[in-house]
């Protein structure tokens, strides 16, 4: 297949594909009322029980032992995840939170991956008021046909989507070190500049990038296409990646040019 021009399809398109499926999805219809939700403090003690309890590590798949995520809707997991900042500004809870920051990312992808089991799919998140972001979206599990779509509003730290499968991941923001790290069959859209590691050793999957791609981006990706408006930016990942996986160049018109195969 030699160089070409193609169609430039954005995250909304993508998600508009499947727009039959997410209209079951009371996320795409329901708002949150009030600060609230039923069910709210019973979370933050399973929440507290996760950041003291323990934690296991298998291949770099992260868990939580002994918690059984409730099935929330995709809006009143949004509105939990701004409940944690007052484990980030707590002095009396910052200890804690410093030793198990990443385990609130870990939670919170437990719980969509619970709603998602339930018949939701599609999740939006606001980052933009927490310090940390890591692991969001870790292990994140659609299926094909049906995949799992998280909208991430800000930045996403350190290993965000890693591991995730069948699954349409977009950060309006920066994206941490290891993002997308082992991502399979995912589509992913990063709006901003990334850290070392980002979307290495992922499979089968299309990778769009609007800022500057950090070190080793895409290192060890197989049967990938990564998608970038900015010529530099796919310099960098050319250095880091195969044969078998494509590079094209988004152009101001919409189009999009092959430039590396």
């Amino acid at each position: 297949m030699g160089c070409g021009l193609a169609l430039h399809r954005s995250m909304d398109d993508i998600v508009k594909q499947y727009e039959g499926l997410v209209s079951a999805d009371a996320a795409g219809k329901q708002k949150v009322e009030g600060n609230l939700f039923a069910g709210l403090d019973e979370l933050l003690k399973l929440y507290e029980k996760a950041l003291w309890g323990g934690m296991l590590m298998s291949d770099e798949r992260v868990s939580l032992p002994g918690i059984r995520y409730p099935a929330l809707k995709p809006e009143e997991i949004s509105r939990f995840l701004l409940e944690t900042i007052a484990y980030e500004t707590d002095r009396t809870r910052r200890i804690l939170f410093d030793s198990a920051g990443l385990r609130t990312g870990v939670f919170i992808s437990g719980l969509i991956n619970a709603s998602y089991k339930a018949g939701n799919r599609r999740f939006r998140l606001n980052t933009t008021c927490l310090t940390n972001a890591d692991y969001l979206g870790h292990l994140a599990r659609g299926r094909e046909g049906r995949p799992l779509i998280i909208e991430i509003q800000g930045s996403a730290g350190y290993r965000s989507g890693s591991y995730a499968k069948h699954s349409i991941i977009s950060v309006s923001g920066n994206a941490g070190s290891q993002f997308g790290w082992y991502a399979s069959h995912c589509t992913i859209s990063i709006g901003g500049d990334t850290e070392w590691y980002c979307c290495a050793h992922a499979r089968n999957s299309t990778v769009t990038i609007y800022g500057s791609a950090g070190e080793d981006f895409g290192f060890g990706a197989k049967q990938c296409v990564f998608k970038s408006p900015k010529i530099k930016t796919l310099e960098r990942i050319a250095q880091n990646i195969r044969k078998g996986n494509k590079l094209y160049l988004m152009r101001p018109n919409g189009k999009e040019e092959l430039v590396w195969k």
